[in-house]
């Protein structure tokens, strides 16, 4: 009886956001969405009305609301390029609209966020358009550190705390996985790096015979004891 019910909730409730989506019942489906998370909804279905749900939220300037949603829909398929550059756009809008009241402590938020996303993206061979601008965001963002104050709050940190948890709380296992092997390599560039720098003095090191091969038994040896035997 058990599974039967959770079958009908799970079909119910696929049915509800369906219908909403046609309806174009915005605020319904934002409130729907949480819940239809839980209850086994087809990660097709969901990614579908995350990124549906963003789309409407960018045409209204909604631009932190629709990076929430776009982060959403972007967990069902990490290699989905066109949810990263949208995330990047509006993440984009959002700091061009506070650029000048953002606090450092805002600032250090925003660009951990950017740089989480980015690392994950950015892999080796990526052409990606987006990217260069995600670079260009985030050149931007450290510019802005430079003079910013120090604030406990500004009339962007709720909203800043709103993107970084979206960021970070939503992460896949895969990306948890580029995080960490990350983490690890900056934990471990100390020593790393003196591991090279050893590897390159033992190559440059001299060796003790001058570079050249030391004699083989029976060699030089042989014609000096041919010297020092006495005549017949």
């Amino acid at each position: 009886m058990k599974n039967t019910s959770t079958a009908d909730l799970k079909k119910h409730t696929s049915f509800a956001l369906k219908e909403h989506l046609k309806k174009e019942n915005w605020q319904k489906i934002e409130e729907l969405l949480p819940f239809a998370e839980t209850q086994g909804v087809s990660n097709r279905l969901l990614q579908k009305t995350w990124t549906e749900l963003g789309y409407h939220q960018k045409e209204k300037d909604e631009s932190v609301s629709a990076l929430i949603s776009f982060v959403a829909a972007r967990k069902y398929n990490t290699k989905n390029h066109k949810m990263f550059a949208e995330i990047v756009e509006c993440l984009s809008q959002f700091v061009h609209l506070y650029c000048n009241k953002f606090s450092k402590e805002d600032l250090v938020f925003l660009k951990y966020g950017l740089e989480r996303i980015y690392t994950f993206e950015n892999q080796p061979n990526s052409k990606e358009p987006s990217l260069f601008f995600a670079k260009k965001l985030q050149t931007q963002i450290d510019n802005l550190l430079k003079s910013a104050k120090s604030k406990p709050e500004t009339p962007a940190s709720f909203n800043v705390q709103r993107i970084y948890d979206a960021l970070y709380t939503r992460m896949t296992p895969e990306e948890v996985r580029v995080e960490f092997a990350k983490l690890f390599f900056d934990a471990n560039r100390d020593e790393y790096e003196r591991r090279i720098k050893e590897k390159k003095k033992l190559r440059k090191k001299p060796s003790s015979t001058g570079g050249k091969k030391p004699p083989k038994d029976g060699d030089a040896g042989s014609k000096d004891d041919d010297k020092k035997k006495p005549e017949k």
